[in-house]
């Protein structure tokens, strides 16, 4: 029994030394952890940045296909005799689509430069922007398909 409690007490007294790593093991441990730090930081920053370019080129695409639509409107406004009062408002819902369509782009370019930690927001305010052009859009067309031609009455 005596044996026994020397080798346990022999190895309570050497197993705290023998835990204990050398200067530059804990160096070379701190390497590795701030090395794979940088590895998963680099790697959400890369995942991060591939997200906002599929959403900025989404939107981009949106705002192509919404870009022509002031230019038929007016179009179709030159090509039928409106009324003065339909030309007014077919002009004036066409200058709000313009420039709801230049504030959504102008969302887009902003967009394109923001941080991880402010892009809930600043998307959350791209989607109001275009949330505001869809409904200029669909006033302007309503401008245009509501209003009074001076060659018949409606």
């Amino acid at each position: 029994m005596t044996n026994l409690r020397n080798i346990v007490l022999a190895a309570g007294l050497v197993a705290p030394y023998g835990c204990k790593s050398n200067p530059a093991d804990q160096a070379a441990d701190r390497d590795v952890k701030a090395s794979q730090k940088v590895v998963e930081s680099s790697n959400a920053s890369a995942d991060f940045e591939a997200k906002r370019d599929i959403r900025v080129k989404s939107l981009e695409a949106e705002l192509t296909a919404i870009h022509l639509q002031p230019q038929m409107i007016n179009a179709l406004a030159d090509s039928v005799p409106l009324t003065a009062v339909s030309r007014a408002d077919v002009t004036d819902k066409l200058q709000k689509l313009q420039l709801r369509f230049d504030e959504a782009k102008n969302q887009v370019e902003g967009l394109k430069k923001v941080s991880p930690d402010t892009f809930e927001d600043a998307d959350d305010k791209t989607r109001d922007a275009f949330d505001k052009l869809h409904d200029a859009r669909k006033a302007a067309w309503d401008a245009i398909n509501d209003a009074h031609r001076t060659d018949r009455s409606s």
